[in-house]
């Protein structure tokens, strides 16, 4: 709510306001958990702790099962557990990096007015969903470079095609679709699952269009379920 309040003033007190969410594809399962352990021992987590971690990730196996049929048993190299405690640590710890490093690409291309009253950038993250806000459109094309970056650094996958674009200014509308082609451009962006709005957006209405794909993604798994023995 607080940051819905801000990107709500800023559309008051400029000409200009772009709102971008981002999309990881499985980011769970593509990290890399000794990355995201090794970073941990460096934030300061105690020793001890760290090693159990390792322990249960390097005892981590899998397969592939397809119908009748399934693979050998290998060891994983990748993915971190998602719905735990600890997998909520481990991602917050790991998108911090991230958060920090916007930051200062914010506050290099803003002249120092980031958190200002007006502000040319605001950063918003919630586990693997983030969001970004700004006043320039160059900064959010900077914001956009540094993240492909991080992400590359951790095996990460943008979902360029889920993420959604709204901005009240054409020219920076093209300026953002330049540095990310395939975002949707949109009158609704959803930022930690509350649709934010403002009637100078322009775009088509997306609103309804997440709870769409969470209702499809139910059916999918109900009629899995169905021909379960």
């Amino acid at each position: 709510y607080p940051v819905a309040c801000e990107a709500q003033m800023a559309t008051w007190l400029v000409n200009d306001f772009f709102l971008l969410s981002l999309d990881y594809v499985e980011c769970f399962d593509k990290l890399p958990y000794m990355l995201c352990l090794a970073l941990l021992q460096y934030m300061g987590w105690p020793a001890d702790c760290v090693g159990v971690l390792r322990d249960i990730y390097l005892r981590m196996r899998r397969r592939v099962v397809s119908g009748k049929a399934a693979s050998t048993w290998w060891l994983s190299t990748v993915c971190i557990f998602q719905g735990d405690s600890m997998s909520t640590v481990i991602m917050n710890a790991l998108m911090s990096v991230w958060v920090r490093y916007s930051k200062r690409t914010a506050l290099s291309r803003d002249g120092g007015r980031l958190g200002s009253l007006s502000p040319s950038a605001v950063i918003v993250i919630f586990l693997d969903d983030r969001t970004l806000a700004s006043t320039c459109a160059e900064v959010l094309c900077a914001l956009l470079e540094c993240t492909r970056k991080f992400d590359s650094a951790i095996w990460a996958t943008l979902n360029a095609s889920k993420c959604q674009l709204a901005g009240i200014c054409a020219e920076g509308i093209r300026l953002i679709t330049q540095a990310l082609p395939e975002v949707v451009i949109t009158n609704v962006v959803w930022i930690l699952g509350f649709a934010f709005s403002d009637p100078r957006f322009i775009g088509g209405d997306l609103g309804h269009s997440k709870e769409e794909a969470r209702y499809d993604k139910a059916l999918k798994v109900l009629a899995r379920l169905a021909v379960l023995p």
